[in-house]
């Protein structure tokens, strides 16, 4: 008998957490699934993703996005370029003790992300609908972005987001290296394709 959808995307998401099980809130994998469930109603309107597939879903957006869970420093986290909420959702899902804001341009995408948040009772997190460039009113203790930020200077400008030592983590996919090779950066793999998240420091 086949799995259905919600059994295939928890089954596949679950068994990709190994030891990472131990750290994520207990309800996470559900709540994952009930995101999940809105993003799809909501990519019927606005597009959000080209991922439909459950399996492929539960690793390439998910899990993916909780790879950075040993990186993360302090406990009040940006997110930019949120877009259908990944990867700020589903850490704040996994990490219910730290906050999480979800910087978002489009103003579609972050209508998207409030009804998350309120749909879902996810209370960790908020939404800004602005751009990265834009003056913070408050600085964090860290950020992650999945956006593509493809220039040394993009990157770096997002540290007038950030305090003092605070860094900058940055998804990419293989083959998407940026210029400065100087970088620490963490290699994994999800579904045969390599990823890399790179961990940026304030220069000076």
């Amino acid at each position: 008998m086949s799995l259905n959808e919600e059994e295939q995307f928890c089954q596949s998401l679950e068994v990709s957490l190994g030891a990472l099980g131990d750290i994520v809130a207990e309800h996470f994998v559900e709540q994952c699934w009930a995101h999940w469930r809105l993003l799809l109603q909501w990519n019927q309107k606005i597009n959000l993703t080209s991922i439909l597939e459950p399996e492929q879903s539960a690793l390439l957006h998910y899990r993916d996005s909780i790879e950075a869970i040993h990186k993360l420093q302090g406990t009040h986290i940006v997110d930019f370029g949120s877009g259908a909420g990944f990867p700020g959702i589903p850490l704040a899902l996994a990490l219910p003790q730290k906050h999480f804001t979800l910087v978002e341009a489009r103003r579609k995408r972050a209508s998207f992300l409030r009804v998350c948040k309120s749909t879902l009772k996810i209370n960790n997190i908020e939404v800004l609908n602005c751009r990265a460039e834009d003056m913070p009113s408050k600085q964090f203790d860290c950020a992650l972005t999945r956006a593509t930020f493809s220039q040394d200077a993009a990157i770096e400008g997002l540290f007038r987001w950030l305090g003092p030592g605070a860094p900058v983590l940055l998804f990419r996919s293989s083959g998407e290296d940026g210029e400065n090779t100087s970088i620490e950066k963490h290699a994994y793999e999800i579904m045969g394709r390599k990823r890399s998240l790179e961990v940026w420091h304030r220069k000076g």
